[in-house]
């Protein structure tokens, strides 16, 4: 919309742990304000399709910070979100806090390897640290507006 505001629509489909079948898809529309060079703010509304189990929808509040140096190729990235899933068929909420610390390193004009680490804290129902998430991939930059991002993600349950 302009250099503060910016509407993103994203696409995502994840298979199971033995990539033989989907495991969801989803469609999520965003919309963010950037604050200044090193912090963000995002509304994000996210439809999600689970063919073994009921659909969800999910709205979130991120606030990040962005932190990298002139002339140095890596760069630092923590994400802080607020997010409340509802079961469509159960109407059951699920209400998370989420933070994530992403390293990211310049490599190619095409592609960037990171890895990101994240720890989700669940409020409804017993109030618990639940899911831990590793995450290592590549952003393919396809053109000055669109990115590919492939990734392998390790999650973790806990305290269940």
């Amino acid at each position: 919309m302009n250099k503060r505001f910016k509407v993103d629509v994203e696409q995502q489909v994840r298979f199971n742990d033995t990539i033989s079948s989907l495991k969801k898809t989803f469609t999520e529309l965003g919309l963010k304000y950037q604050m200044n060079n090193s912090i963000a703010f995002k509304v994000n509304y996210r439809f999600v399709i689970r063919p073994t189990k009921s659909n969800q929808n999910r709205i979130s509040l991120d606030a990040y910070y962005h932190r990298d140096k002139k002339k140095f190729p890596l760069s630092f990235d923590y994400r802080l979100r607020f997010q409340n899933t509802k079961n469509s068929i159960l109407g059951k909420n699920f209400t998370y806090l989420r933070n994530k610390l992403s390293l990211k390193y310049n490599l190619t004009k095409l592609v960037d390897p990171s890895i990101a680490y994240e720890i989700f804290y669940r409020f409804n129902g017993k109030r618990e640290f639940r899911v831990t998430r590793l995450t290592i991939g590549f952003d393919w930059k396809l053109n000055k507006k669109m990115n590919l991002n492939t990734f392998y993600k390790l999650q973790n349950d806990i305290n269940i």
